[in-house]
């Protein structure tokens, strides 16, 4: 089946310095409601995310770049790109490497509707990505989420839309998407 072949598990790599700027602390309570319903619900997503993120490893802070949400087999998975993997519960939210695993593939690869195949512990499945998000932190705070569509920006505990610049990561094209992964990492 052509699309997108990937792993969910990858090799650890180095961790990144402390100090990175999406380190993640806690969030303060937000108001959403000058956003559309669809950016309200990317917004209450993202937050889930860092909460189960948090849960998961309470001792450790994980910066992220990414976030995209697929349906694998029906079932729905949330994965963030870090600049290392982490291993997290069963269930929870996926940390992988965006350099080193190939599922950073779909996210790189794949525009938000499309259905690529992928390999996961169970074997090769199909999966549609239903959202992706880059992120930005400021002092430990979700502060950006960047959508195809929209620019969502948090200031003084507000998230609001703002113009949309060009695209600062375009799918490739379909064709290039049918091709093998770059690495098989």
């Amino acid at each position: 089946m052509p699309g997108i072949r990937a792993k969910w598990a990858t090799p650890a790599g180095d961790p990144p310095p402390r100090t990175h700027a999406n380190t993640l602390m806690p969030s303060r309570p937000t108001s959403e409601s000058s956003l559309a319903p669809a950016d309200r619900a990317r917004v209450e997503r993202q937050t889930r995310v860092l909460r189960e993120i948090r849960a998961s490893l309470p001792s450790e802070t994980i910066p992220y770049l990414a976030h995209m949400h697929l349906v694998v087999e029906g079932k729905p998975r949330d994965l963030v790109l870090a600049p290392r993997a982490k291993a997290t519960p069963a269930g929870s939210v996926q940390i992988v490497d965006w350099q080193r695993s190939s599922l950073a593939e779909a996210f790189f690869g794949c525009a938000e509707g499309d259905t690529c195949e992928i390999s996961t512990q169970e074997g090769p499945a199909r999966a549609l990505l239903v959202e992706r998000n880059l992120v930005a932190f400021q002092d430990g705070e979700l502060v950006r989420i960047e959508t195809p569509q929209a620019v969502l920006i948090r200031t003084a505990g507000r998230w609001r839309p703002v113009p949309r610049e060009p695209l600062t990561i375009v799918p490739r094209p379909k064709a290039a998407r049918a091709r093998a992964p770059s690495s098989s990492m």
